[in-house]
């Protein structure tokens, strides 16, 4: 091989090189991934029948959570 037939292949790897380089800079990224926030507002129930009686009992459970600000933010008002 002499040194024109080596000149034009490297020359060829590095014009494909770019080309694909050029192609891959050219497409658009993937979305990020927000994650999907806890639900403020959770109602769990369960009922159970006594053995003894046979009444029937109803076991209901609500949890409410509210953020008014970030803790990081309610840290700092804290400092003096």
């Amino acid at each position: 091989m002499n040194r024109r037939q080596l000149f034009t292949v490297v020359l060829g790897v590095i014009v494909l090189h770019a080309a694909l380089f050029w192609l891959i800079a050219d497409t658009n990224p993937l979305p990020k991934v927000t994650p999907i926030p806890r639900p403020q507002f959770i109602a769990r129930e369960a009922s159970f029948v006594d053995e003894k009686t046979g009444e029937k009992m109803i076991y209901r459970e609500f949890q409410v959570s509210t953020k008014l600000a970030f803790p990081d933010v309610l840290m700092e008002k804290r400092e003096p």
